[in-house]
């Protein structure tokens, strides 16, 4: 499970990615055009532009945060793909 901590505060948690768009479940809402920032457990960064946000659910406060990454390293594409093919192959 691929989970982020906001540097603004909040965390979220990968829904789905092909590398470039991104769709998280979080904890913290942010509008769209918004350039967010966050770092895995490891401390690994990484940087979204917000492109919608809509409100999942009250208990526990979930938003649904979708948008594009900006600037991955290919270290950093090469580690998001193979999440995605492990979940895939779960399925």
């Amino acid at each position: 499970m691929f989970k982020l901590h906001w540097d603004k505060g909040g965390e979220a948690t990968l829904v789905e990615t092909d590398a470039n768009h991104v769709s998280f479940d979080s904890t913290t809402a942010w509008p769209p055009g918004a350039p967010i920032a966050g770092k895995t457990p490891e401390g690994q960064g990484y940087q979204v532009k917000v492109r919608g946000c809509r409100k999942l659910s009250a208990e526990p406060l979930l938003y649904r945060i979708e948008g594009r990454f900006i600037s991955l390293s290919r270290e950093q594409r090469t580690v998001l793909l193979s999440l995605e093919v492990a979940r895939a192959a779960r399925h």
